[in-house]
């Protein structure tokens, strides 16, 4: 998959530098991976779900921390493109 938007990894990652180990993984996955459909993306994931009403993946990450990364997934064109990140206590968190 091709990843856009990598600066919202980047600055979250530049704000919480211990978890750029995880993001660093997400990445080399979701490069390598080949998603044509909601389903391929939680065998890849299985923490992630897709969110068909808006269109979006929701991307458990972190462990503990429960970080969750928004992105838009265009399984035609096989892109990826992270909109944001939220942590435990930001306000849109429960709403993914």
């Amino acid at each position: 998959m091709h990843i856009r938007a990598r600066h919202v990894i980047d600055e979250f990652v530049k704000a919480h530098p211990n978890t750029k180990p995880t993001f660093d993984n997400w990445l080399a996955v979701t490069r390598e991976a080949v998603w044509q459909k909601p389903t391929d993306i939680k065998n890849t994931f299985s923490k992630a779900s897709y969110v068909p009403k808006k269109q979006r993946a929701v991307f458990r990450l972190g462990g503990k921390r429960n970080d969750r990364m928004i992105a838009q997934v265009n399984f035609q064109s096989g892109t990826v493109t992270i909109d944001r990140i939220l942590q435990r206590g930001d306000k849109e968190y429960d709403s993914w």
